[in-house]
């Protein structure tokens, strides 16, 4: 490496030895103790100069394919299935003299009125759609499973969680993700039966997974292919960033 990249220099009273991390979102980013004396600082450089290139390197690979999937999401999908329903529907855009969009169903055609050239408009009102399907099937499939398990949870809210599927509160309030629909249907009910187990196991401790395990007893595969589920959520219905 000829010359030093540019790089972010941070303090923490925690650290016990310099680190360096390399990110998308903050580039190269070097955290040193907080008495660390800075004239050492280039000799690190140049002795991690080849891990810091490769580092980068590759950051910069993955910013390309971001870049080439945000584009990606922002295409409008030509059908849209969800498996968690057993349903699909094809999207199609009707031009409209008004500017505000509108989206309806007619049997198996999903009915976009309006100018979608905003894409990110058009995204939106995707999501919402999706959004108002997870809300009129969801917390009816968790209350039917609760009544037959004899469980009694609290408030159900769907929201687009980044990162979980679901989650329970101590007072029984559970909360789903609306991408829970883009699931096999085994799947999104194994995830509203680990939801419920919380009720009265709150930890994922050996208790817990014993009583998942008595509510669906083919939990170890459906936690196995929960690991990939994400990758069947497609583009339009991802947070990107």
């Amino acid at each position: 490496m000829n010359e030093t990249p540019a790089y972010q220099l941070r303090r923490s009273a925690r650290a016990r030895h310099v680190r360096l991390t390399v990110s998308m979102r903050h580039g190269l980013v070097i955290t040193l103790p907080h008495r660390f004396p800075l004239q050492q600082l280039p000799s690190i450089l140049r002795d991690k100069s080849a891990w810091i290139a490769d580092a980068l390197r590759k950051v910069e690979q993955d910013r390309v394919h971001w870049l080439a999937e945000c584009r990606m999401a922002q295409q409008l999908p030509e059908t849209i299935e969800l498996p968690a329903l057993g349903r699909r529907w094809r999207l199609l855009q009707q031009p409209s003299t008004t500017a505000r969009l509108r989206l309806r169903e007619q049997g198996d055609l999903l009915l976009m009125c309006g100018n979608a050239s905003d894409h990110e408009a058009a995204i939106a009102l995707l999501r919402r759609w999706l959004r108002r399907k997870a809300a009129e099937v969801l917390p009816a499939q968790l209350s039917q499973l609760a009544a037959e398990h004899e469980l009694r949870h609290g408030p159900v809210s769907i929201r687009s969680q980044r990162r979980r599927w679901g989650s329970c509160a101590r007072n029984g309030a559970i909360s789903l993700n609306d991408r829970l629909l883009f699931l096999p249907p085994e799947l999104a009910r194994h995830v509203l039966l680990h939801e419920l187990a919380h009720l009265r196991e709150h930890h994922h401790g050996p208790a817990f997974h014993r009583l998942l395990a008595a509510l669906d007893p083919e939990c170890l595969l459906h936690t196995a292919r929960m690991r990939r589920a994400g990758d069947l959520v497609p583009l339009w219905a991802r947070d990107l960033d």
